[in-house]
């Protein structure tokens, strides 16, 4: 398995599903925003929003289908034989998948209703209460009628695909937003939440998938790849290009680090948030 070419699936991967699940998130935020534009107090909305939430996270968890192109690349990329349970183990793992990230947009109910019951007690017109619901799902992309925000947020989109972009062209963009969406708190958003599960969820379906093809296949050497930049942990940084059996990678597991996640190494990685991956090596490389 090439590892760059098996980076770049990973990371189309990731962007595909994304884009599926901030469409829907889009249209939960534009349904929640109708719902509380009623003027209704929020504690009588609840059975509608939770409606609403239920709804669009099974759109969201149905934004999951492109992990297919991380195991069709692998079946490609290796010369390991496939068996059925290969078949059986990508459907499963795509259904875990789609409810992972379909659970993370339900939990955010309870923060939405928090939300506007505060807000309400503190006598938050109706509007205030419509552009407070927007960002906590949109977050810093929340619908705004302030042409100076929609512009900055189309500078922003086109910042975080970017592959020259630095952080601090990012961080400012974002700032910039914030101080224009005076009084709405657009930090740790739906949006923010189900990027972040996205990312994690394709990680650990590569993991897992692959390892087990591989498993099965009987191969006996991995090794870790995924490169190495400013935020890597230290545990990543120092295996990352090593190449180790089986036994040795949970010998190494034992041993504690900074950031390490419960679990099976092959799946979990360096943790939450690891863009590193174990390829298996055959016995002709």
């Amino acid at each position: 398995m090439d590892p760059k070419k098996h980076n770049k699936v990973i990371e189309d991967t990731i962007q595909q599903i994304q884009d599926g699940v901030f469409d829907n998130l889009k249209a939960l935020e534009n349904r929640i925003a109708e719902i509380v534009a009623t003027g209704v107090p929020a504690q009588n909305l609840r059975p509608q929003i939770e409606s609403a939430y239920r709804e669009y996270a099974t759109s969201v968890g149905a934004s999951t289908q492109p992990l297919s192109n991380i195991s069709a690349d692998t079946n490609a990329q290796t010369t390991m034989p496939d068996t059925p349970d290969d078949g059986v183990a990508e459907t499963a793992l795509i259904q875990q998948s789609a409810k992972t990230v379909s659970d993370v947009v339900n939990t955010g109910v309870e923060d939405m209703m928090s939300t506007l019951v505060l807000a309400g007690a503190a006598g938050a017109t109706t509007q205030v209460l419509v552009d407070s619901a927007r960002g906590r799902i949109s977050g810093v992309f929340m619908e705004s009628s302030d042409p100076l925000v929609r512009k900055t947020q189309r500078q922003l989109r086109k910042l975080i695909k970017s592959d020259s972009a630095t952080q601090d062209e990012v961080r400012g963009a974002v700032k910039n937003i914030r101080e224009r969406l005076t009084g709405v708190n657009t930090t740790a958003s739906l949006r923010d939440l189900t990027a972040k599960s996205v990312q994690d969820t394709v990680m650990k379906f590569d993991g897992a998938y692959t390892a087990g093809k591989a498993k099965r296949a009987g191969v006996k050497r991995w090794r870790y790849d995924g490169g190495v930049v400013a935020e890597t942990r230290e545990w990543c940084r120092e295996h990352t290009g090593e190449t180790y059996t089986e036994e040795e990678i949970y010998d190494l597991w034992d041993s504690g680090w900074s950031g390490k996640e419960e679990g099976d190494p092959f799946v979990v990685r360096g943790g939450y948030n690891c863009r590193h991956f174990w390829v298996p090596v055959e016995d002709d490389e």
